[in-house]
């Protein structure tokens, strides 16, 4: 996994202990979590919250770090490491407990995001919401995934944009990879 930081420098791979991208059906459809060894200099002010990094040509804000002190030592130096956490950029405003309320009639589903603080351009085959509301103190994405349970399908992030699938659509898609049955291994005891 290649990461770039917002100036265009890329992380050492040696550096990335693990990493994990996460591309899921939910409201927030990427995210990250990684830990990255403490060995350049600058990787505090880097890996700080609210930094950007690039994987893959999407953008990531980081919205958790945490430095870990190590249990072990090379040489004079303790192996620390940062915990990062990092959400896509054009949805992580839709993360957070709302401070203002947000009601909307017969809205699109690009609306009611950009409402709750993201700023995605658009979604594709986007509906039309009769009714949605997210209360002071909630957090948009749970209402978002209440509606999008109601309509039947889900969003994803491909090609750099937000997309609605319908679920049984996602069942009629072609295979892309088929996993052989000789994969696993009966084992008797006596």
């Amino acid at each position: 996994m290649i990461v770039t930081f917002a100036d265009g420098k890329q992380l050492r791979g040696d550096l990335i202990k693990s990493a994990t991208l996460r591309s899921d059906l939910s409201p927030i459809p990427l995210t990250l979590e990684a830990e990255i060894r403490a060995g350049d200099d600058g990787l505090d002010k880097r890996l700080a919250e609210g930094q950007v990094l690039n994987v893959g040509g999407d953008a990531l804000r980081i919205v958790k770090s945490k430095r870990i002190a190590g249990r072990s030592s090379q040489g004079q130096r303790d192996m620390e490491a940062y915990s990062v956490t990092a959400l896509l950029d054009a949805c992580q405003g839709a993360a957070y407990v709302r401070q203002r309320a947000i009601i909307k009639e017969n809205a699109s589903l690009a609306a009611i995001y950009r409402a709750a603080g993201a700023t995605i351009k658009g979604v594709d085959a986007d509906f039309p919401v009769p009714r949605f509301y997210c209360p002071v103190g909630d957090t948009p994405t749970f209402h978002i995934a209440r509606v999008l349970q109601e309509e039947g399908g889900a969003v994803r992030w491909k090609n750099g944009k937000l997309q609605f699938v319908r679920l049984g659509d996602l069942f009629k898609q072609a295979t892309v990879l088929t996993l052989p049955d000789n994969t696993s291994e009966d084992v008797e005891s006596g």
